[in-house]
């Protein structure tokens, strides 16, 4: 008997897996109370990478919309439309498609009393509200989960809710009381989360006060499994987006340090230092980013001796910018009199780390210091702290708006050196002291910026930056202000950004940098280094996966994931591979396993550099795209004896 269910598992699993799409549906709504959760979502979904198209309030959709023939145009729908939102025709829509194996993921708070909803996500019955002291999540859900099995949600109020029998609990109240749920219907598998009695408001707010509530985990768990179809997908669990601010800055040119603790660094950096900071990236397989500060500014001829290209200039004036790459400056007063600072060499170590395929170079603005050059040269105090001068976006000191103007001619200052130096364009801005105002973002949205770092990430959206402040999984965090928080499940979910500057690696040195990152992998789990560049090659790419019988169809398009100009060389996986996931359905799998045999992936597509399996996932690695824009991989998936 128990072959016979094996087998009719396998059966099923193939039968599903003909003519997929893999792509996720959110089906917003109307109501003004579901708004803020509703970004919550879409943050949630960008943040994680994931491929999605939006239906928006009021825009109607048919079975057609879900399914075309025998293909599967979505593999989930996350429905946030209450009942009393839909025409009869897309309930009917809703569940054709879900019988044929589209995968509805809903929430209690917005299914409610409706008959409707309850038959498709299983619900016998909705009673009141129960005190949970916890919500434990269930063992053995694979994979996914396997970094959280044991944890506790945080206590909260939970629906009563009662299931049919068919449906399978993933997490409960230490009562029982499901709070998130997985119910058949038909060939579709649709998830329930209820998990407090305010759970819309509460999943984009109170959540983020525990570092280790797993909630969104489940809710990609549900998305990645979807009614068993997989899915296929860049993976950025376990990673960590890792940005070193300041390189070339002349700070320690003109500073009068006011606080002891304040790094005092009394020298730059060169080649050989930075090989030696590279070779420790590459030990750790890191991708990360420089902020690299152009300009540099003339602090007076009383404060030091100037030269350029190897030469003093003519005539000395406070307040003149010279490119940084050509300047060495020998200090003659102030706290580090005597000390030189000598950028070139720092400078042809980046340049030599870049074309080692280390780092990327984005933009910091043009000088980090204040735009009125000539209040900063008659200023009797240059303090360090709190920083008044050392922002360029935002005035500190007699804290007028910086004009749009100024801004712009910052922006594209910093912008032609970075590119012309470096040979590739900038697509991130990170503002000096991330201090900036609505006129820089409207500047940098209209440069062509795709990424705005600063304690939040905003993502180029056609009518503006995609502010992902609210989620807490695409955590920004400072090394050196405190140790980076438990990453135990936000980076199951979506990268954590972390940064640090110039100085940590002045004055903490390669082995200092290999312990921290050693670190990291060994208490939080961190797998992946990854920069600004790669994030956004992920984010920005389009991906058109499917499957006909055993065979997969994936096509890749980076067009869009350089620069503003979106220039071949511009973009991150021109010169890196890129690694796609295509996690395999559950039951299949299992039903292999248990025949001791075994699955084989085959590509003879010249766009693959190799392809494995490993832990229920079919790992596809493409080739370089070098000056192509797109990329198709053609796998034959098989089974095999051992």
């Amino acid at each position: 008997m128990r072959i016979i269910k094996h087998i009719l598992l396998l059966f099923l699993g193939l039968h599903l897996w003909a003519g997929v799409q893999y792509r996720i549906l959110v089906v917003k709504s109307d109501y003004p109370d579901l708004q803020a959760f509703q970004t919550h979502i879409l943050q949630f979904l960008d943040a994680s990478a994931f491929k999605y198209d939006v239906l928006e309030p009021g825009e109607d959709f048919s079975y057609s919309t879900l399914v075309s023939g025998k293909n599967l145009n979505y593999t989930s729908v996350i429905l946030l439309r209450r009942a009393s939102e839909l025409y009869p025709q897309e309930k009917s829509a809703l569940e054709k498609a879900s019988s044929k194996g589209v995968s509805l993921i809903g929430f209690v708070d917005i299914a409610g009393e409706s008959p409707f909803y309850r038959e498709l996500f299983g619900i016998k019955e909705i009673g009141g509200w129960e005190e949970a002291e916890n919500i434990r999540i269930k063992s053995g859900l694979g994979f996914l989960t396997h970094e959280i099995e044991g944890e506790k949600l945080r206590p909260s109020l939970i629906r009563e809710i009662r299931l049919e029998k068919t449906c399978r609990i993933i997490a409960a109240s230490g009562a029982s009381i499901p709070a998130v749920s997985a119910c058949p219907y038909s060939k579709g598998i649709n998830y329930l989360f209820n998990l407090d009695r305010n759970s819309l408001s509460w999943w984009y707010s109170e959540w983020g006060k525990s570092d280790k509530d797993p909630r969104l985990v489940l809710l990609r768990r549900a998305i990645i499994e979807n009614s068993g179809l997989g899915f296929v997908y860049y993976d950025l669990s376990h990673t960590v987006i890792l940005r070193i601010d300041d390189f070339l800055q002349n700070r320690h040119t003109w500073e009068d340090p006011v606080y002891p603790q304040y790094p005092l660094v009394t020298h730059r950096m060169d080649e050989e230092y930075l090989k030696e900071i590279g070779d420790v990236f590459q030990k750790h397989n890191a991708h990360v980013t420089f902020l690299v500060v152009p300009g540099f500014v003339d602090p007076g001829p009383e404060k030091g001796v100037l030269l350029v290209n190897g030469h003093s200039p003519s005539l000395r004036q406070c307040g003149t910018v010279y490119d940084v790459k050509d300047v060495v400056f020998k200090v003659t007063s102030g706290w580090n009199a005597g000390d030189t600072y000598n950028y070139p060499p720092e400078y042809r170590g980046i340049v030599e780390l870049l074309h080692r395929g280390l780092v990327d170079v984005q933009e910091h603005g043009f000088t980090h210091i204040n735009w009125k050059k000539n209040e900063w040269c008659a200023s009797p105090n240059r303090a360090t702290n709190p920083f008044p001068w050392e922002r360029e976006f935002v005035d500190l000191v007699d804290h007028d708006p910086v004009p749009e103007y100024v801004q712009e001619d910052i922006l594209y200052q910093g912008f032609t050196r970075l590119k012309d130096w470096f040979g590739h364009e900038p697509l991130a801005l990170i503002p000096p002291g991330h201090a900036h105002d609505e006129t820089t973002l409207e500047v940098a949205h209209r440069f062509g910026i795709k990424l705005f770092s600063v304690d939040w990430l905003g993502i180029w959206k056609d009518w503006g930056y995609d502010k992902n402040q609210q989620i807490k999984s695409l955590f920004i965090n400072y090394m050196n202000w405190a140790p980076p928080p438990s990453l135990l499940w936000h980076i199951a979910a979506s990268p954590h950004l972390v940064y640090f500057h110039d100085w940590d690696l002045i004055l903490g040195g390669p082995d200092w940098l290999d312990e921290l990152l050693t670190q990291w992998e060994e208490t939080l789990k961190v797998k992946h280094y990854i920069s600004l560049a790669e994030f956004a090659g992920y984010y920005f790419s389009q991906i058109e996966a499917s499957r006909e019988g055993n065979r997969f169809t994936v096509t890749v398009d980076i067009s869009n994931t350089g620069g503003p100009h979106n220039l071949p060389q511009d973009r991150f996986f021109s010169s890196h591979s890129l690694i796609l996931k295509i996690h395999l359905p559950e039951n299949l799998w299992r039903s292999n396993l248990y025949f001791r045999g075994f699955y084989q992936a085959v590509s003879n597509s010249p766009s693959v550099k190799r392809v494995y399996l490993k832990d229920g996932e079919m790992v596809v690695e493409f080739k370089p795209f070098g000056k192509a824009s797109r990329k198709t991989a053609e796998i034959t998936f098989t089974e095999g004896r051992r």
